[in-house]
């Protein structure tokens, strides 16, 4: 009787095959949460910038004034201005809220605001043509510190302030993150 060669894998061919598949998914997992804080911080920063889009948006759309507020370190608010439009900083009764982001719930205590710049230092007027509202400043003592060139700068920081990204927003409302 002849035997025949038989085709397959013997166990030990299938262990060490497995092994590198658990090895190289390790290091994947690990180098997934290696960098997710630097993924929340980008996402935190890109989420920003999709609020302000959407605020110029509303301002435009409905010929009213729009305010972005930073309320603490981890949490800012939209907010459709339909009182005082003179005193656009100023919040009234009859103000719309349109969105409350708290950064410390969506990304897990991982993000916060470093600095926010506008009236105060933490509010951003956009105006009824969805363009940022600089007569909010009436005096150059008012105008933020980090009112530079001509546009409002929002850093955004990892809790430990290790990394930081900053969303720039000019006056004619063009947002970009360097």
């Amino acid at each position: 009787m002849k035997i025949k060669n038989e085709k397959g894998f013997t166990l030990i061919e299938l262990m060490v095959v497995i092994v590198i598949i658990i090895v190289v998914i390790g290091l994947g997992i690990a180098m997934y949460f290696a960098n997710l804080p630097h993924l929340r911080l980008s996402a935190a920063a890109r989420g920003f910038k999709d609020d302000i889009m959407r605020t110029q948006s509303i301002a435009a759309r409905e010929n009213a004034a729009v305010r972005v507020t930073q309320t603490t370190a981890t949490s800012y608010e939209i907010v459709r201005i339909t009182g005082d439009q003179d005193a656009p900083c100023a919040p009234l009764v009859d103000d719309i809220n349109v969105k409350t982001v708290d950064l410390a719930n969506q990304y897990k205590n991982a993000v916060k605001i470093g600095t926010f710049t506008g009236c105060g230092l933490q509010t951003i007027v956009f105006g009824r043509l969805g363009a940022v509202d600089t007569s909010t400043f009436p005096t150059a003592a008012e105008t933020p510190i980090d009112y530079c060139n001509g546009e409002y700068r929002v850093n955004f920081a990892k809790a430990d302030d290790s990394e930081t990204m900053r969303v720039c927003i000019n006056n004619s409302g063009r947002i970009r993150i360097p």
